[in-house]
């Protein structure tokens, strides 16, 4: 990562000065990072011409913390107090706005809330912003805005560290969905086990197409649900889903307990066989910019496979069905029969084309390992020789 920031940042700026101030925002680097990332942003940023300066926000994570260290001469820190007046009378102008916004658009009247109710709930938030926002999303998902406002302003929330803030808050919402209803159980697990094992955000119309029609619908349910204050909503079926918060995740895949609590391995074990059923589906015909491994031609240009001729869903399995395939420990029948078609078939070899199509390098050793030990001998032997045909591709 380093070598690509060179040559493809460092090296074309050298060659093309700017000649203006510009400036780099990174907001929230706590939620995706890895030590390469840091390593750029604690030394090689320091090549940049000086009309160029980052400006980074994240959580203090321990080695954000520890990279981005202020005993760098480039390097200034600055932390927030939650706790500023400032900070605080923020968090004020937000909640009365986005109250009053709540009560035009539900007609609960001019005269809620009341000014005592707004400032009572700003000074309940001990200036953190997402629990402001999260609760705001709360108070309109809720069938009763006014009901849900009063429980809120009950709750013994005060003078806890953020984090475990935002913990009571979330076993608050999820506390109030109806766990005695096994649909609802399910359609939970099936939407937010999906969300948490998913490599990269879908939008909820792929999430649904790696679904049964039935289970789709159950997400539907879900998404309909008090629970959908604790993800964005649009009227774009399209726009990537995600939780509002990693504070979220967090809590449901390592802190909560059942049966809020999400095993992001299983899940991931579970999408495997839908990415496989996708793919078996998909590309059993052939779609433009493939067929060209089939072809004798010694000499080819590798051709472009349009997003237009794969759905969203289909690009993901693409993209990571090797990745859950890792996390599957004593594969279910299905899952070795949905593996069996797609190795037996002209599937895998449009899967390769489409895979080189996107630039995407696939470590196969991996897939091999987990081979060997999870699966038949007959899959073995079919994995074998598509590896031998990939390597000398």
């Amino acid at each position: 990562m380093s070598h690509q920031f060179q040559k493809l940042i460092v090296e074309p700026l050298r060659l093309h000065p700017v000649d203006m101030p510009l400036l780099i925002v990174i907001d929230a680097l706590d939620e995706g990072f890895n030590k390469d990332f840091l390593t750029i942003l604690c030394e090689d940023v320091l090549h940049l011409p000086p009309m160029i300066r980052i400006f980074v926000t994240s959580r203090p994570d321990d080695d954000i913390m520890r990279y981005l260290s202020p005993k760098s001469s480039h390097i200034y820190r600055y932390p927030l107090d939650i706790h500023d007046p400032s900070n605080r009378n923020d968090v004020l102008i937000y909640i009365r706005h986005h109250l009053h916004g709540i009560a035009v658009r539900l007609k609960l009247g001019e005269s809620w809330p009341t000014d005592d109710v707004i400032e009572e709930l700003a000074t309940k938030s001990e200036g953190l912003f997402i629990w402001a926002s999260t609760v705001i999303n709360y108070i309109e998902k809720s069938l009763s805005p006014e009901d849900t406002l009063l429980s809120i302003l009950s709750e013994s929330t005060t003078n806890l560290a953020p984090g475990k803030k935002m913990d009571r808050l979330y076993e608050n919402i999820l506390g109030r969905c109806n766990w005695d209803d096994t649909s609802f159980v399910k359609g939970y697990n099936l939407l937010m086990g999906t969300i948490m094992a998913l490599r990269t955000p879908l939008s909820i119309s792929a999430i649904k197409s790696l679904h049964t029609a039935s289970d789709a619908r159950l997400i539907d349910r879900i998404m309909d649900s008090t629970l959908g204050s604790l993800l964005p909503t649009s009227s774009d079926v399209s726009r990537p889903l995600q939780v509002l918060h990693l504070s979220f995740r967090e809590f449901v895949t390592a802190r909560a307990d059942p049966p809020f609590f999400v095993d992001q391995k299983s899940h991931s074990q579970r999408l495997v066989l839908s990415c496989l059923q996708v793919l078996n589906e998909t590309l059993k015909d052939d779609i433009p910019g493939t067929g060209y491994l089939a072809e004798s031609d010694e000499y080819f240009t590798v051709p472009i496979v349009s997003s237009d001729n794969l759905s969203e869903e289909a690009w993901y399995a693409c993209r990571f069905w090797t990745e859950h395939v890792l996390d599957v420990r004593s594969p279910s029948r299905e899952l070795q029969s949905s593996l069996a078609v797609f190795l037996g078939t002209k599937g895998i070899i449009r899967w390769m084309e489409v895979i080189i199509s996107l630039g995407r390098y696939q470590k196969w050793i991996p897939v091999w390992e987990w081979m060997k030990c999870q699966t038949a001998s007959s899959l073995k032997q079919k994995f074998l020789v598509l590896c031998t045909m990939h390597l000398s591709a």
